[in-house]
């Protein structure tokens, strides 16, 4: 059961309702006769041009009671004013088209000679106030690729004397190279370089692969060597890719004064730009690159006979492959401030375009199987074919389930290839 009470009698349909009182209409705190303080003078000027600004609101915010309207700036950026005497004050300024900045000052018992409120600013005699003017600017996002070498096994197997065990011997060794690069990456040869026993940076037969980045050493499995290099050549993004792009604020240039949060989300799908507002200071830097495509990673079966040169028995279990609606292909993750990106005035206002580059694992380019020859013997035999050894073609994971580990190393590599990665102004 419900009910509804006013001046503790019962509501009637046709009864209309006073309007609510209040015991006072605003904080008598910032009454004109409670400021005291000695008239202190603030001058506001745009961070870029130095340019005085006038119709800048400065309030005064009063901890844990209220925040006084102290008034704008006039023609010369400038207002005096007597202000509350507190400890722990804070000045706020407001601009439309500006962020807004804070200033902290303690107004009790102030001595008479500081008056000026402000900064140190170069070029400018006396110390003021400055606002960042929020600049229109065009982002988009390029990638630039990651790319992946195989090395698989090509293994030897003995048939026994025993007829329960179909093998008695597993001998393998590395079979030749296997790259997945785009044309646009590098000059380099696509299909097979000759057999390395370790990852190659520099020269490659007749071509140079990019840089490498890291090997992952799958031992179960007969692509057992992976590599993955990392290409300095742009590429716009597809109409199958979206990249989120989050921009935090986590101080201002040379100390400078106090603003608001500001943390920008900017979402781009393909090849497209959008719009935002920034302004000078440092930030942390946050991506993540979504492929809207469908994935898959076969089942592979897998032995511990490929661990080591030589095995009895081939005990083989299978791992299930894979089907992802969409894959998280890249990421970006400068939260430290030694990899932090700093936006300054002179770059900002004269530009009109920042392009930001992620790195991007091009899984899609990789096969899902490739084919490599297999062995089997009458007799022991190491290394090579020899009489009695017949060769066949098995298929081979190009992806592994251990491609998905690349999106924890993603953001090392980030880092690792901050100065490849610096976004470009325009």
């Amino acid at each position: 059961m419900e009910s509804n009470i006013r001046n503790s009698d019962p509501v009637r349909t046709d009864q209309t309702l006073p309007p609510p009182v209040s015991s006072f209409s605003e904080s008598m705190v910032c009454d004109t006769n409670k400021r005291s303080s000695e008239v202190l003078r603030a001058k506001v000027v745009d961070s870029f041009t130095h340019e005085p600004l006038d119709l800048v609101r400065v309030g005064f915010t009063i901890p844990d009671q209220d925040e006084c309207e102290m008034g704008v700036t006039d023609d010369s950026g400038e207002l005096d004013k007597s202000y509350p005497e507190v400890y722990g004050g804070m000045m706020s300024f407001m601009k439309e088209d500006y962020l807004t900045s804070f200033y902290p000052i303690d107004t009790y018992d102030l001595p008479p000679s500081q008056n000026l409120i402000g900064y140190a600013v170069a070029d400018i005699k006396e110390p003021v106030i400055e606002l960042h003017k929020l600049k229109p600017i065009n982002v988009t996002v390029q990638k630039k690729r990651i790319s992946k070498c195989i090395i698989p096994l090509e293994c030897f197997y003995t048939v026994g004397a025993i007829g329960l065990i179909p093998y008695k011997d597993i001998t393998c060794k590395e079979a030749e190279r296997r790259c997945f690069f785009d044309s646009k990456d590098s000059n380099t040869l696509f299909n097979s370089n000759p057999a390395s026993s370790g990852p190659t940076s520099g020269s490659s037969g007749l071509f140079e692969l990019p840089d490498h980045l890291l090997r992952k050493q799958v031992n179960d499995s007969l692509t057992k060597y992976n590599d993955y290099y990392f290409s300095e050549t742009e590429t716009s993004l597809s109409d199958d890719e979206d990249v989120l792009v989050v921009l935090r604020k986590v101080s201002d240039l040379n100390n400078g004064p106090m603003t608001e949060d500001q943390t920008i989300p900017i979402f781009i799908n393909g090849p497209r730009s959008t719009e935002v507002k920034l302004v000078p200071g440092i930030y942390a830097v946050d991506a993540m690159l979504t492929l809207k495509k469908e994935i898959n990673i076969a089942t592979e079966e897998r032995s511990v006979a490929f661990t080591i040169i030589t095995w009895e028995k081939d005990f083989r279990y299978t791992l299930n492959g894979s089907k992802l609606e969409k894959f998280i292909s890249g990421s970006l993750k400068w939260d430290e401030p030694k990899y932090y990106f700093e936006i300054t005035p002179e770059e900002l206002y004269t530009s009109d375009q920042l392009t930001f580059y992620v790195p991007s694992y091009a899984i899609e380019d990789v096969p899902l199987q490739v084919e490599v020859s297999s062995w089997e013997c009458a007799a022991v035999v190491f290394g090579y074919p020899a009489a009695g050894c017949r060769e066949k073609s098995v298929k081979v994971n190009g992806r592994l389930m251990e491609d998905l580990m690349m999106m924890t190393d993603m953001s090392q590599i980030s880092k690792e290839k901050r100065k490849s990665l610096d976004p470009l102004w325009n």
